[in-house]
């Protein structure tokens, strides 16, 4: 019995330390405002991320955007969800023209991070390297091409819109270098 008693005794939680520990608790915690972007933002962390995607321009033309690792943000807005996501050490392989039926340019780059609005279809990339290439072959390869490029720079920040019938990219600070052998 007096096990028992000591038991309970041991096992006592005081109101002020359960105050105590409330209170230390809410204060390591940060405090959400009602109607802050965090509060209402979903968020999920992703790796090994890959978006393919097509364009209908002189031909079906195809493209890959992958990234090591991104987050992956859903705002509620006016009633629907705006979806974004901020990836890091991405690379983007597309096909540019199909030539003939046996070549074909594609579009190559690689980037520190960037941000791709789903609603818009727009990507902003900074700290940019691309390259230019013509290859063999109508089929988007797994890989860049290890052929020399037509050409190849590097941009501040590049931003591209894709939609179904087009690329537009354009790019701040751009230095390129072309290869007049292959122009």
């Amino acid at each position: 019995m007096a096990s028992a008693v000591a038991g309970v005794q041991i096992s006592h939680v005081r109101e002020k330390d359960r105050m105590a520990y409330r209170t230390l608790v809410e204060s390591s915690q940060p405090q959400l405002q009602e109607g802050s972007l965090a509060s209402q933002c979903s968020h999920q962390m992703r790796e090994g991320v890959t978006k393919e995607f097509w364009i209908n321009q002189n031909g079906r033309l195809k493209g890959r955007l992958t990234s090591q690792r991104s987050s992956l943000f859903l705002f509620p807005e006016k009633g629907k969800i705006d979806v974004i996501e901020e990836m890091k050490n991405v690379s983007c392989l597309m096909q540019e023209t199909l030539i003939d039926d046996h070549k074909q340019e594609l579009r190559y780059f690689e980037a520190e991070k960037a941000t791709y609005n789903y609603t818009t279809q727009l990507l902003v990339a900074n700290e940019v390297k691309f390259w230019k290439y013509q290859i063999d072959g109508q089929d988007l390869p797994d890989t860049p091409p290890t052929s020399p490029p037509l050409m190849n720079g590097i941009a501040d920040t590049m931003i591209i819109t894709i939609t179904g019938s087009s690329v537009q990219m354009n790019a701040d600070h751009f230095k390129a270098t072309f290869d007049p052998k292959k122009e």
